[in-house]
């Protein structure tokens, strides 16, 4: 019977083995990944946190984070009390103040959150008008007051891409904080010598689901990878 990845370029597959590490600060040995169902993966991962951590089944990794980053976020406009999951990322942090806000959070957890992008027309435009000018600077087939527009387009683009004109991956707070505790989750908890069997395996089906966009794949410990 063909798995989920049968489809997946096992680059991709390896670079998701890749993030899992990093998130659960474990290693993936070949010889002892003997996995064929959804089930048996996060088992994987459990039992090599159990020889490395202590269980803890009362832990609440997204409340922490919420709680420790609500701090860094409060202002003139947003006290804690108004400050929620469901609250979108862009009215409280400007953006402005994005970049030096996303720091001091990142300070605040002692690791990185990859929390922002470019917005994407800006990469597709700077890769057309660059295209113009090099085609335009072997074949000639516009005036040279043109090209030099052009060049000055593929500056212009190029200064606006900075931090500044940086959006959120995410579009709430909640959607941040979930997000944060998938790709950091040990380094996410309170004691990070103890975790919670629960959330390991919510955070690996999420991990799934978002990574290889299996949006309308339903995951039980059964499914076939």
């Amino acid at each position: 019977m063909k798995g989920i990845l049968d489809k997946i370029d096992p680059l991709d597959v390896d670079d998701f083995l890749f993030k899992v590490e990093e998130s659960f600060q474990i290693k993936i040995i070949d010889d002892d990944f003997k996995v064929n169902t959804f089930g048996e993966f996060v088992d994987y991962v459990a039992d090599k946190l159990n020889q490395k951590y202590l269980i803890n089944d009362k832990s609440c990794t997204s409340q922490f984070l919420f709680y420790k980053i609500r701090n860094k976020l409060i202002n003139s406009k947003f006290s804690k009390e108004n400050i929620k999951p469901e609250t979108k990322l862009n009215k409280i942090i400007s953006l402005k103040n994005r970049k030096k806000k996303i720091l001091e959070i990142q300070s605040q957890l002692g690791f990185k959150i990859d929390a922002l992008r470019t917005p994407h027309i800006i990469p597709l435009a700077i890769l057309l008008v660059f295209v113009f000018l090099i085609f335009n600077l072997f074949f000639q087939m516009v005036s040279t007051e043109l090209l030099l527009i052009g060049f000055g387009m593929f500056l212009g683009l190029i200064f606006i891409s900075n931090p500044l004109t940086i959006i959120f991956k995410d579009k709430t707070l909640g959607q941040l904080i979930k997000r944060i505790e998938r790709e950091n989750y040990l380094m996410s908890q309170k004691n990070q010598d103890k975790y919670n069997p629960k959330e390991v395996e919510t955070n690996l089906k999420e991990f799934f689901t978002d990574y290889f966009d299996f949006q309308n794949q339903t995951f039980t410990r059964d499914t076939i990878l």
